[in-house]
């Protein structure tokens, strides 16, 4: 398999969309996800891969074209003089609120193991709750930090509010006029309206200390054997088939696991946050951990990879999503599966101290269940201790 980076850059507002249903109606807004989910880009790559090597689409390369793997899509921004960097979701197991001063701070959660006997809660069998330090209102959160942000969060060192962080993307919303198909021209009343994320001209929009972001640009890692991918080239991305740039990413690589494993290695408080929704067969509880009974009481226990053996011992997930879509094989929709958020936060406890072998596994790998997921990008993680 041969590994390669690219950038795609688009040209105009995206709209990307969960596979709810949307209809020219009075009055209706399909309304852009905050950030195009795993399976739209690769989605999008296999098509513009498939074209650009003549395939016929017949169902052999139909199948094909699904083997590629794609990690994706990470955010990357550029101020003036400045090289590219990744920012990454918030992870969940962060909580922002301002102190008596007015000051933002962030407090941090953590499994709470020392719960008194008496406590009580509806978490499932197993678990324990996230232990609250501060008794404080949370406030609206950024939604991305910065690489350098995320390494001082995984490996535990002192961390403060993240000042180079970024909100969500702007939205740009656009009226539309439905077209009666038989004169050709507008139908009366009929307005919608399309609300989609902004990618170009931000940079009065989003800032980070004393620098103007001046692009922003998704981040792609493909294997694709014996394909030939051009670039520079342009790709229609997302509703309406707007155009996007697709750029080799010279010399961007997304980072690699060095910042961090002496901080991990050693210990067996495990925690993996997710860069990428994830999809579960049974919701939020990945299907590689079981139910044990260990000392009259339930255990959830798995190995990550097949090889490291751990036990989960609580969760931070925000509020659920949902994917689905149309399959183009088959010419149906795609069944309504609930995602686990990118930046929900998994802890664990290891059976043996991690080594860095294990670690560097575990970086940017998929723990999703099934292999097509794990191919279409979801379920992307890399570790941190608690």
């Amino acid at each position: 398999m041969s590994t390669m980076q690219f950038l795609l850059q688009p040209h105009a507002p995206v709209l990307a969309r969960d596979g709810r249903p949307f209809t020219a109606d009075p009055g209706a807004l399909a309304e852009s996800l905050a950030w195009p989910l795993p399976s739209t880009l690769a989605g999008a790559m296999r098509t513009f891969v498939g074209n650009a090597n003549g395939f016929k689409w017949s169902e052999d390369d139909a199948e094909r074209v699904k083997q590629i793997a794609v990690k994706s899509p990470f955010m990357v921004v550029r101020a003036l003089n400045h090289d590219w960097q990744f920012y990454l979701p918030t992870p969940a197991d962060a909580v922002c609120y301002e102190n008596e001063q007015g000051v933002k701070c962030l407090m941090r959660l953590s499994p709470w193991t020392d719960a008194p006997s008496d406590a009580g809660c509806n978490i499932p069998e197993g678990l324990l709750p996230l232990k609250i330090t501060a008794d404080v209102k949370p406030i609206q959160k950024v939604d991305y930090w910065s690489w350098s942000s995320t390494a001082l969060w995984l490996t535990m060192k002192e961390h403060g509010f993240p000042e180079d962080s970024l909100p969500h993307l702007p939205i740009e919303t656009r009226v539309n006029v439905s077209i009666d198909s038989s004169s050709g021209t507008s139908a009366d009343g009929m307005l919608f309206s399309i609300a989609s994320r902004c990618f170009s001209d931000v940079a009065l929009e989003l800032k980070v200390p004393n620098k103007k972001i001046l692009q922003m640009a998704m981040y792609l890692h493909i294997n694709a054997e014996a394909l030939k991918i051009p670039t520079p080239s342009f790709i229609p991305f997302g509703g309406e088939r707007r155009v996007s740039a697709l750029l080799p990413a010279e010399g961007l690589a997304f980072p690699d696991s060095a910042t961090i494993i002496d901080s991990l290695v050693g210990n067996k408080h495990l925690k993996l946050q997710l860069l990428t929704p994830a999809l579960f067969d049974t919701g939020w509880k990945p299907g590689w951990l079981t139910t044990e009974m260990i000392n009259g009481k339930e255990e959830l226990l798995g190995n990550i990879l097949s090889k490291i053996k751990v036990k989960l011992i609580s969760v931070a997930i925000p509020r659920r999503g949902a994917v689905s879509g149309w399959d183009m094989v088959t010419n149906k929709p795609k069944a309504a599966r609930s995602l686990v958020p990118a930046g929900s936060v998994y802890f664990f406890e290891t059976e043996g101290a991690l080594t860095e072998e294990e670690i560097k596994s575990l970086w940017l790998t998929s723990i999703s269940d099934l292999t097509q997921d794990q191919l279409d990008g979801y379920g992307l993680v890399i570790p941190g201790i608690w």
